[in-house]
């Protein structure tokens, strides 16, 4: 299914994991948020999964394959954190103010 439609697993797959780890954050509190819950589950598949497939092949393409190992990894880890990571955490912000 992955290789088929890559999208359709991931989104699926991020869904389950945001949705937990909602849950999870949660098992402290004594009522469940349930907006919060269906807001973590739904941003998972509809934004988190496709940004981070698209991003990750960006990625995949654009790096030198001649870089090898630590090299490679630590030119990805350095633009995921200094590229991807601020408009994204701005995007899920944002988001998340407007459905509170």
């Amino acid at each position: 299914q992955l290789q088929e439609r890559p999208l359709i697993a991931k989104g699926c797959t991020s869904m389950l994991c945001f949705g937990l780890g909602n849950v999870i954050a949660q098992s402290g509190s004594t009522d469940f948020d349930a907006t919060a819950f269906c807001f973590m589950a739904m941003w998972g598949a509809l934004a988190a999964a496709p940004m981070g497939h698209r991003w990750h092949a960006f990625l995949d393409e654009r790096i030198n394959l001649a870089m090898e190992g630590p090299q490679r990894v630590a030119t990805k880890i350095a633009l995921d954190q200094l590229v991807f990571t601020p408009p994204s955490t701005v995007l899920f912000l944002t988001f998340r103010s407007l459905t509170k």
